[in-house]
């Protein structure tokens, strides 16, 4: 689950080739070890197309969930999956079924 209203950052040069970068929260621990509850994440929500493999954010119907998405050329389809191996869970989707909000780019935690 993810968090927040993706507080825009206007006219930042944080991340060099962001299109729109904007932060949410992570609110579970589907992502773990990579991403934690309560780490805030650099989202570029100018990217909604799934061309390269890596983290994004998903609208799902009751909530903004993270997932490692990869394109199978092959299938056309998307590959879903997350990262914390208690949850088992890897599904192959129509790229057109998603609402991909945007792609991962930085993960600032807590130490």
């Amino acid at each position: 689950l993810a968090e927040g209203d993706g507080e825009a950052i206007p006219g930042s040069n944080l991340v060099p080739g962001a299109v729109c970068p904007c932060w949410y929260e992570v609110r579970s621990d589907e992502m773990m070890p990579t991403l934690k509850a309560g780490d805030r994440v650099l989202v570029d929500v100018g990217v909604t197309n799934v061309e390269n493999a890596g983290i994004f954010l998903v609208e799902a119907p009751s909530a903004m969930i993270f997932r490692r998405l990869s394109f199978n050329p092959i299938s056309g389809n998307v590959c879903v999956t997350v990262d914390n191996q208690s949850y088992p869970y890897h599904e192959e989707v129509p790229a057109g079924a998603l609402k991909v909000k945007g792609r991962v780019i930085g993960v600032f935690q807590r130490i």
